[in-house]
């Protein structure tokens, strides 16, 4: 099986997202997950709590492939690929850069089109639109808000793994670093549960708190995505 195809796949389906469902979209990042990353380790990666739909559901799809090998699960996402998208290969620069996938390995949520107008901050947020998220920051009465799911814009930028984004938020007068969900949870057990270590960096900078717990007790270091982000926090 070859890489190069897989890396073309996952370049096709990142410029492409909108143009497959969720349950796509997570069979997507099951293989995409168990091609670069291995059999999931629950020890290094806890199962997301009840509260937490979305994260449950691709640790559970992650999950679901067990000792599966890399060149399988290649395969598979490969097969998925071709089989909804028969085409897709005649469509692809093959002289194109190799993406970064963050916005294929965070699952993008794309229940549904939404028309810029009726877009909210966080929608703007999710899709990495760093432009309509700046206009739209200045009218944000308070940036430490929750959300209905619970979380707060500086848990969206450290999940999706935008720095700019992030920064933005840094600069916002009042803001609170530490802000936890509904979870307890900060910006910090995000991007390092993720795995995003530039996001990581910059909270730290910012005197980020590496000791609070979530509601299970568990600390960022405690929801490390592997061992390098622990060395990161330790």
């Amino acid at each position: 099986m070859s890489e190069d195809n897989f890396n073309l796949a996952a370049n096709y389906i990142q410029n492409n997202h909108k143009d497959f469902n969720k349950d796509q979209l997570l069979n997507f990042y099951k293989y995409y997950k168990q091609a670069t990353v291995g059999q999931l380790d629950a020890s290094l990666n806890p199962k997301p709590s009840f509260y937490k739909f979305n994260d449950r559901a691709k640790w559970d799809a992650w999950n679901s492939l067990g000792n599966m090998s890399k060149e399988e699960a290649m395969k598979g996402y490969l097969d998925q690929l071709t089989e909804l998208k028969p085409e897709w290969i005649d469509s692809v620069d093959i002289n194109s850069k190799q993406p970064s996938f963050k916005a294929v390995s965070r699952m993008q949520s794309n229940d549904e089109l939404i028309e810029d107008d009726d877009k909210t901050i966080e929608d703007f947020l999710k899709e990495g639109n760093i432009e309509k998220f700046k206009e739209l920051l200045s009218s944000v009465d308070d940036i430490n808000e929750l959300d209905e799911n619970g979380m707060g814009l500086i848990h969206w930028s450290s999940d999706r793994g935008n720095e700019s984004i992030l920064e933005l938020i840094l600069s916002q007068k009042d803001v609170n670093i530490d802000l936890v969900d509904s979870s307890n949870q900060t910006a910090l057990h995000y991007a390092s549960s993720c795995g995003h270590k530039n996001i990581i960096k910059i909270l730290l900078m910012n005197n980020a708190n590496k000791n609070l717990l979530d509601e299970d007790g568990n600390s960022c270091i405690d929801v490390a995505f592997d061992d390098e982000i622990k060395l990161m926090l330790g």
